[in-house]
């Protein structure tokens, strides 16, 4: 059954305590039936106030008015290497019968596009703890430029910039070159068929996950890196659109089929 979403859009930095306070009572529930693990209080300063720079949310409710998932873009101000440079954080949620077409997509792609023109001369990273084998196949299907990727090492520099991110998000630096997993505190929730269906996959970006982070399912998130460079953002603003035009061709060829 396809389901009609409705948002809304706000920007985290503009709330007032008692606002933020009443997203924390709306969203929490919905967090906790997408992931095991946290509290409100870790809610709250993980998504809602995080000390970002740049911070927007986007809010999904059903055609009924009530909330189905959200989608926080973060963005922090950093001196790398004596250059400005900014890392862009992304936490999200979306209840399993809601998620289709990776809805989420389109916000993220216009925080980042949005961002890149009204900072040209930032350096941005794209910086993540992945915890699902769906976020990392996400990643590697849309991104041109991507760490880890097998047998692709990061540069000198790049590696240098992903100890800082770690550093800066109270991490433990890791000593030697290669994919890390770290703890993040939260798991997907998903039933065991869904486990072996992940496990039984074929496809490489899955198997790649799994080999680097087979704790996924007790909250380890494996660490992820992509520039926001021009060519990264072109690329996965193409394969999005792609992606669209063959799902209204699929809809189309499908109720064509039918009359």
């Amino acid at each position: 059954m396809r389901h009609s979403l409705l948002h809304i859009t706000l920007d985290l930095n503009t709330l007032t305590d008692t606002e933020t306070h009443l997203l924390v009572d709306l969203l929490f529930p919905v967090q906790q039936r997408i992931f095991g693990g946290g509290d409100p209080t870790q809610f709250k300063q993980l998504v809602l106030q995080c000390r970002a720079d740049y911070s927007q949310l986007q809010v999904r409710f059903n055609r009924l008015g009530q909330p189905v998932g959200y989608c926080a873009v973060h963005f922090f101000h950093i001196e790398h290497a004596g250059r400005p440079t900014s890392i862009m954080r992304v936490q999200a949620g979306l209840l399993p019968e809601y998620r289709r077409g990776n809805s989420m997509t389109p916000f993220i792609l216009h925080a980042m596009l949005n961002y890149r023109l009204r900072h040209p001369l930032r350096q941005v990273y794209f910086f993540a703890m992945l915890i699902h084998p769906s976020s990392y196949l996400l990643c590697d299907k849309y991104a041109r430029h991507l760490w880890p990727r097998p047998a692709r090492p990061l540069s000198p520099e790049s590696w240098h910039f992903l100890q800082r991110c770690l550093a800066h998000f109270g991490h433990k630096v890791q000593q030697e070159a290669g994919p890390q997993a770290v703890p993040v505190g939260l798991h997907t929730l998903e039933r065991e068929a869904d486990r072996a269906f992940w496990k039984g996959s074929d496809k490489p970006a899955v198997r790649f996950f799994l080999q680097h982070n087979p704790g996924y399912t007790d909250g380890q998130g494996l660490v992820t890196l992509a520039p926001l460079s021009l060519s990264n953002l072109l690329t996965v603003a193409s394969r999005l659109l792609s992606d669209r035009l063959q799902r209204r061709w699929r809809t189309r060829r499908t109720k064509q089929a039918y009359i």
